[in-house]
């Protein structure tokens, strides 16, 4: 009995002796995908497998491998591994330093440097339309003095006439 086996977020393997495969690849939990009755099924669903969860494809065959190592052909199987290897660190490398990329964008300055950009300046008014204050945005005047922005932002927009006793609009 050969074994589809997907260890979630790494691969998608095939084998006879699963848990130890499992064990040897330094893992854990792994999922069974599915049961073949010969090598050559095996290989066929491996590949079947890999390319429909989008993991990499072996570069060779399960029964490939297997018919090389009983013809004794050891080194030329481990060096294909030895460079599958080094392909998948490869892919590591580049996913590691897309997600360094995403989390510096989440960063308190990379949020800081943003919302500067966005930012659009307001005007605080009394209900005789005499000026109180002038703010750099609608978040920093509901931040310093504890309104609601979803009001200050609507009596910006004249949704509504104001909010807390003051009337509220966009420098322009």
């Amino acid at each position: 009995m050969y074994v589809v086996y997907l260890i979630p977020g790494k691969k998608v393997g095939g084998s006879k002796r699963v848990e130890e495969r499992v064990k040897e690849q330094g893992y854990t939990e792994y999922k069974i995908l599915e049961i073949c009755n010969s090598e050559e099924e095996l290989s066929e669903r491996e590949i079947f497998w890999q390319e429909k969860l989008g993991y990499r494809k072996d570069p060779m065959p399960y029964s490939k491998i297997k018919e090389w190592a009983r013809r004794g052909h050891t080194e030329e199987v481990s060096e294909r591994r030895v460079q599958t290897w080094r392909q998948t660190v490869a892919v590591s490398e580049e996913y590691k330093n897309c997600l360094l990329n995403v989390h510096k964008m989440n960063t308190p300055e990379a949020k800081a440097k943003k919302a500067a950009i966005h930012k659009k300046p307001i005007i605080q008014l009394d209900m005789q339309n005499n000026i109180i204050r002038e703010w750099d945005s609608a978040t920093d005047a509901s931040r310093i003095l504890g309104f609601d922005l979803d009001c200050i932002r609507m009596a910006c927009k004249g949704k509504i006439k104001s909010s807390k006793g003051f009337k509220w609009k966009f420098k322009n």
